[in-house]
């Protein structure tokens, strides 16, 4: 939420870790970063590119993890076929948003 506690809307790329948690990234720099440091929860929607009706909403507390040496936005620009040097070009620390859902909504 801004601050004047409006939702904010973001695209992004997501992974599941081998750890099984969810996660995505951002920098500091950006409205996600401070929202998130304001109120750090999110709804996070996919979308079944074979199936647009099915979806699934994810809500959940997201943590905010320095990632200094890039190794998890490294697992993004893999997983995407995206050059390493082109997602971290944007200016501003970057961090690991690792959400921690405490409600999954599948539909239908």
């Amino acid at each position: 939420m801004g601050s004047r506690q409006r939702p904010q809307s973001t695209a992004v790329w997501y992974l599941l870790g081998d750890d099984g948690e969810l996660f995505c990234s951002t920098t500091s720099t950006r409205q996600k970063y401070r929202n998130l440091l304001a109120n750090p929860y999110a709804a996070f929607l996919v979308i079944d590119p074979n199936s647009p009706m099915c979806t699934l909403e994810v809500r959940a507390r997201v943590e905010m993890i320095p990632d200094p040496d890039n190794a998890r936005v490294a697992q993004l620009a893999r997983a995407y076929g995206i050059e390493l040097a082109a997602i971290t070009a944007t200016p501003g620390d970057r961090y690991t948003l690792t959400l921690h859902p405490y409600r999954v909504i599948a539909s239908p």
